[in-house]
């Protein structure tokens, strides 16, 4: 992951950022995934938001967090 990109585009220090993160992930909050590459070239990616309704935005599926972990759970996204 590139702190110093998220950094510069939220005006504060990589440091600030990366600690951030750390927080996130000890609070399991957040989490990091793997890059997908050679082994996954067709995998679809999902970016999960707190809004109400799923939607599309440059190929990648934005949907709502519950509705998310339903259908995953249900066995619907695989």
């Amino acid at each position: 992951m590139n702190y110093t990109n998220i950094a510069q585009e939220c005006g504060i220090s990589a440091k600030t950022v990366k600690e951030y993160f750390s927080i996130l992930e000890d609070t399991m909050l957040g989490f990091y995934l793997p890059a997908f590459g050679k082994e996954f070239p067709n995998a679809k990616r999902y970016l999960l938001s707190m809004e109400e309704r799923p939607r599309m935005m440059n190929g990648i599926e934005i949907w709502p967090v519950c509705q998310f972990l339903s259908r995953l759970w249900a066995g619907k996204i695989v």
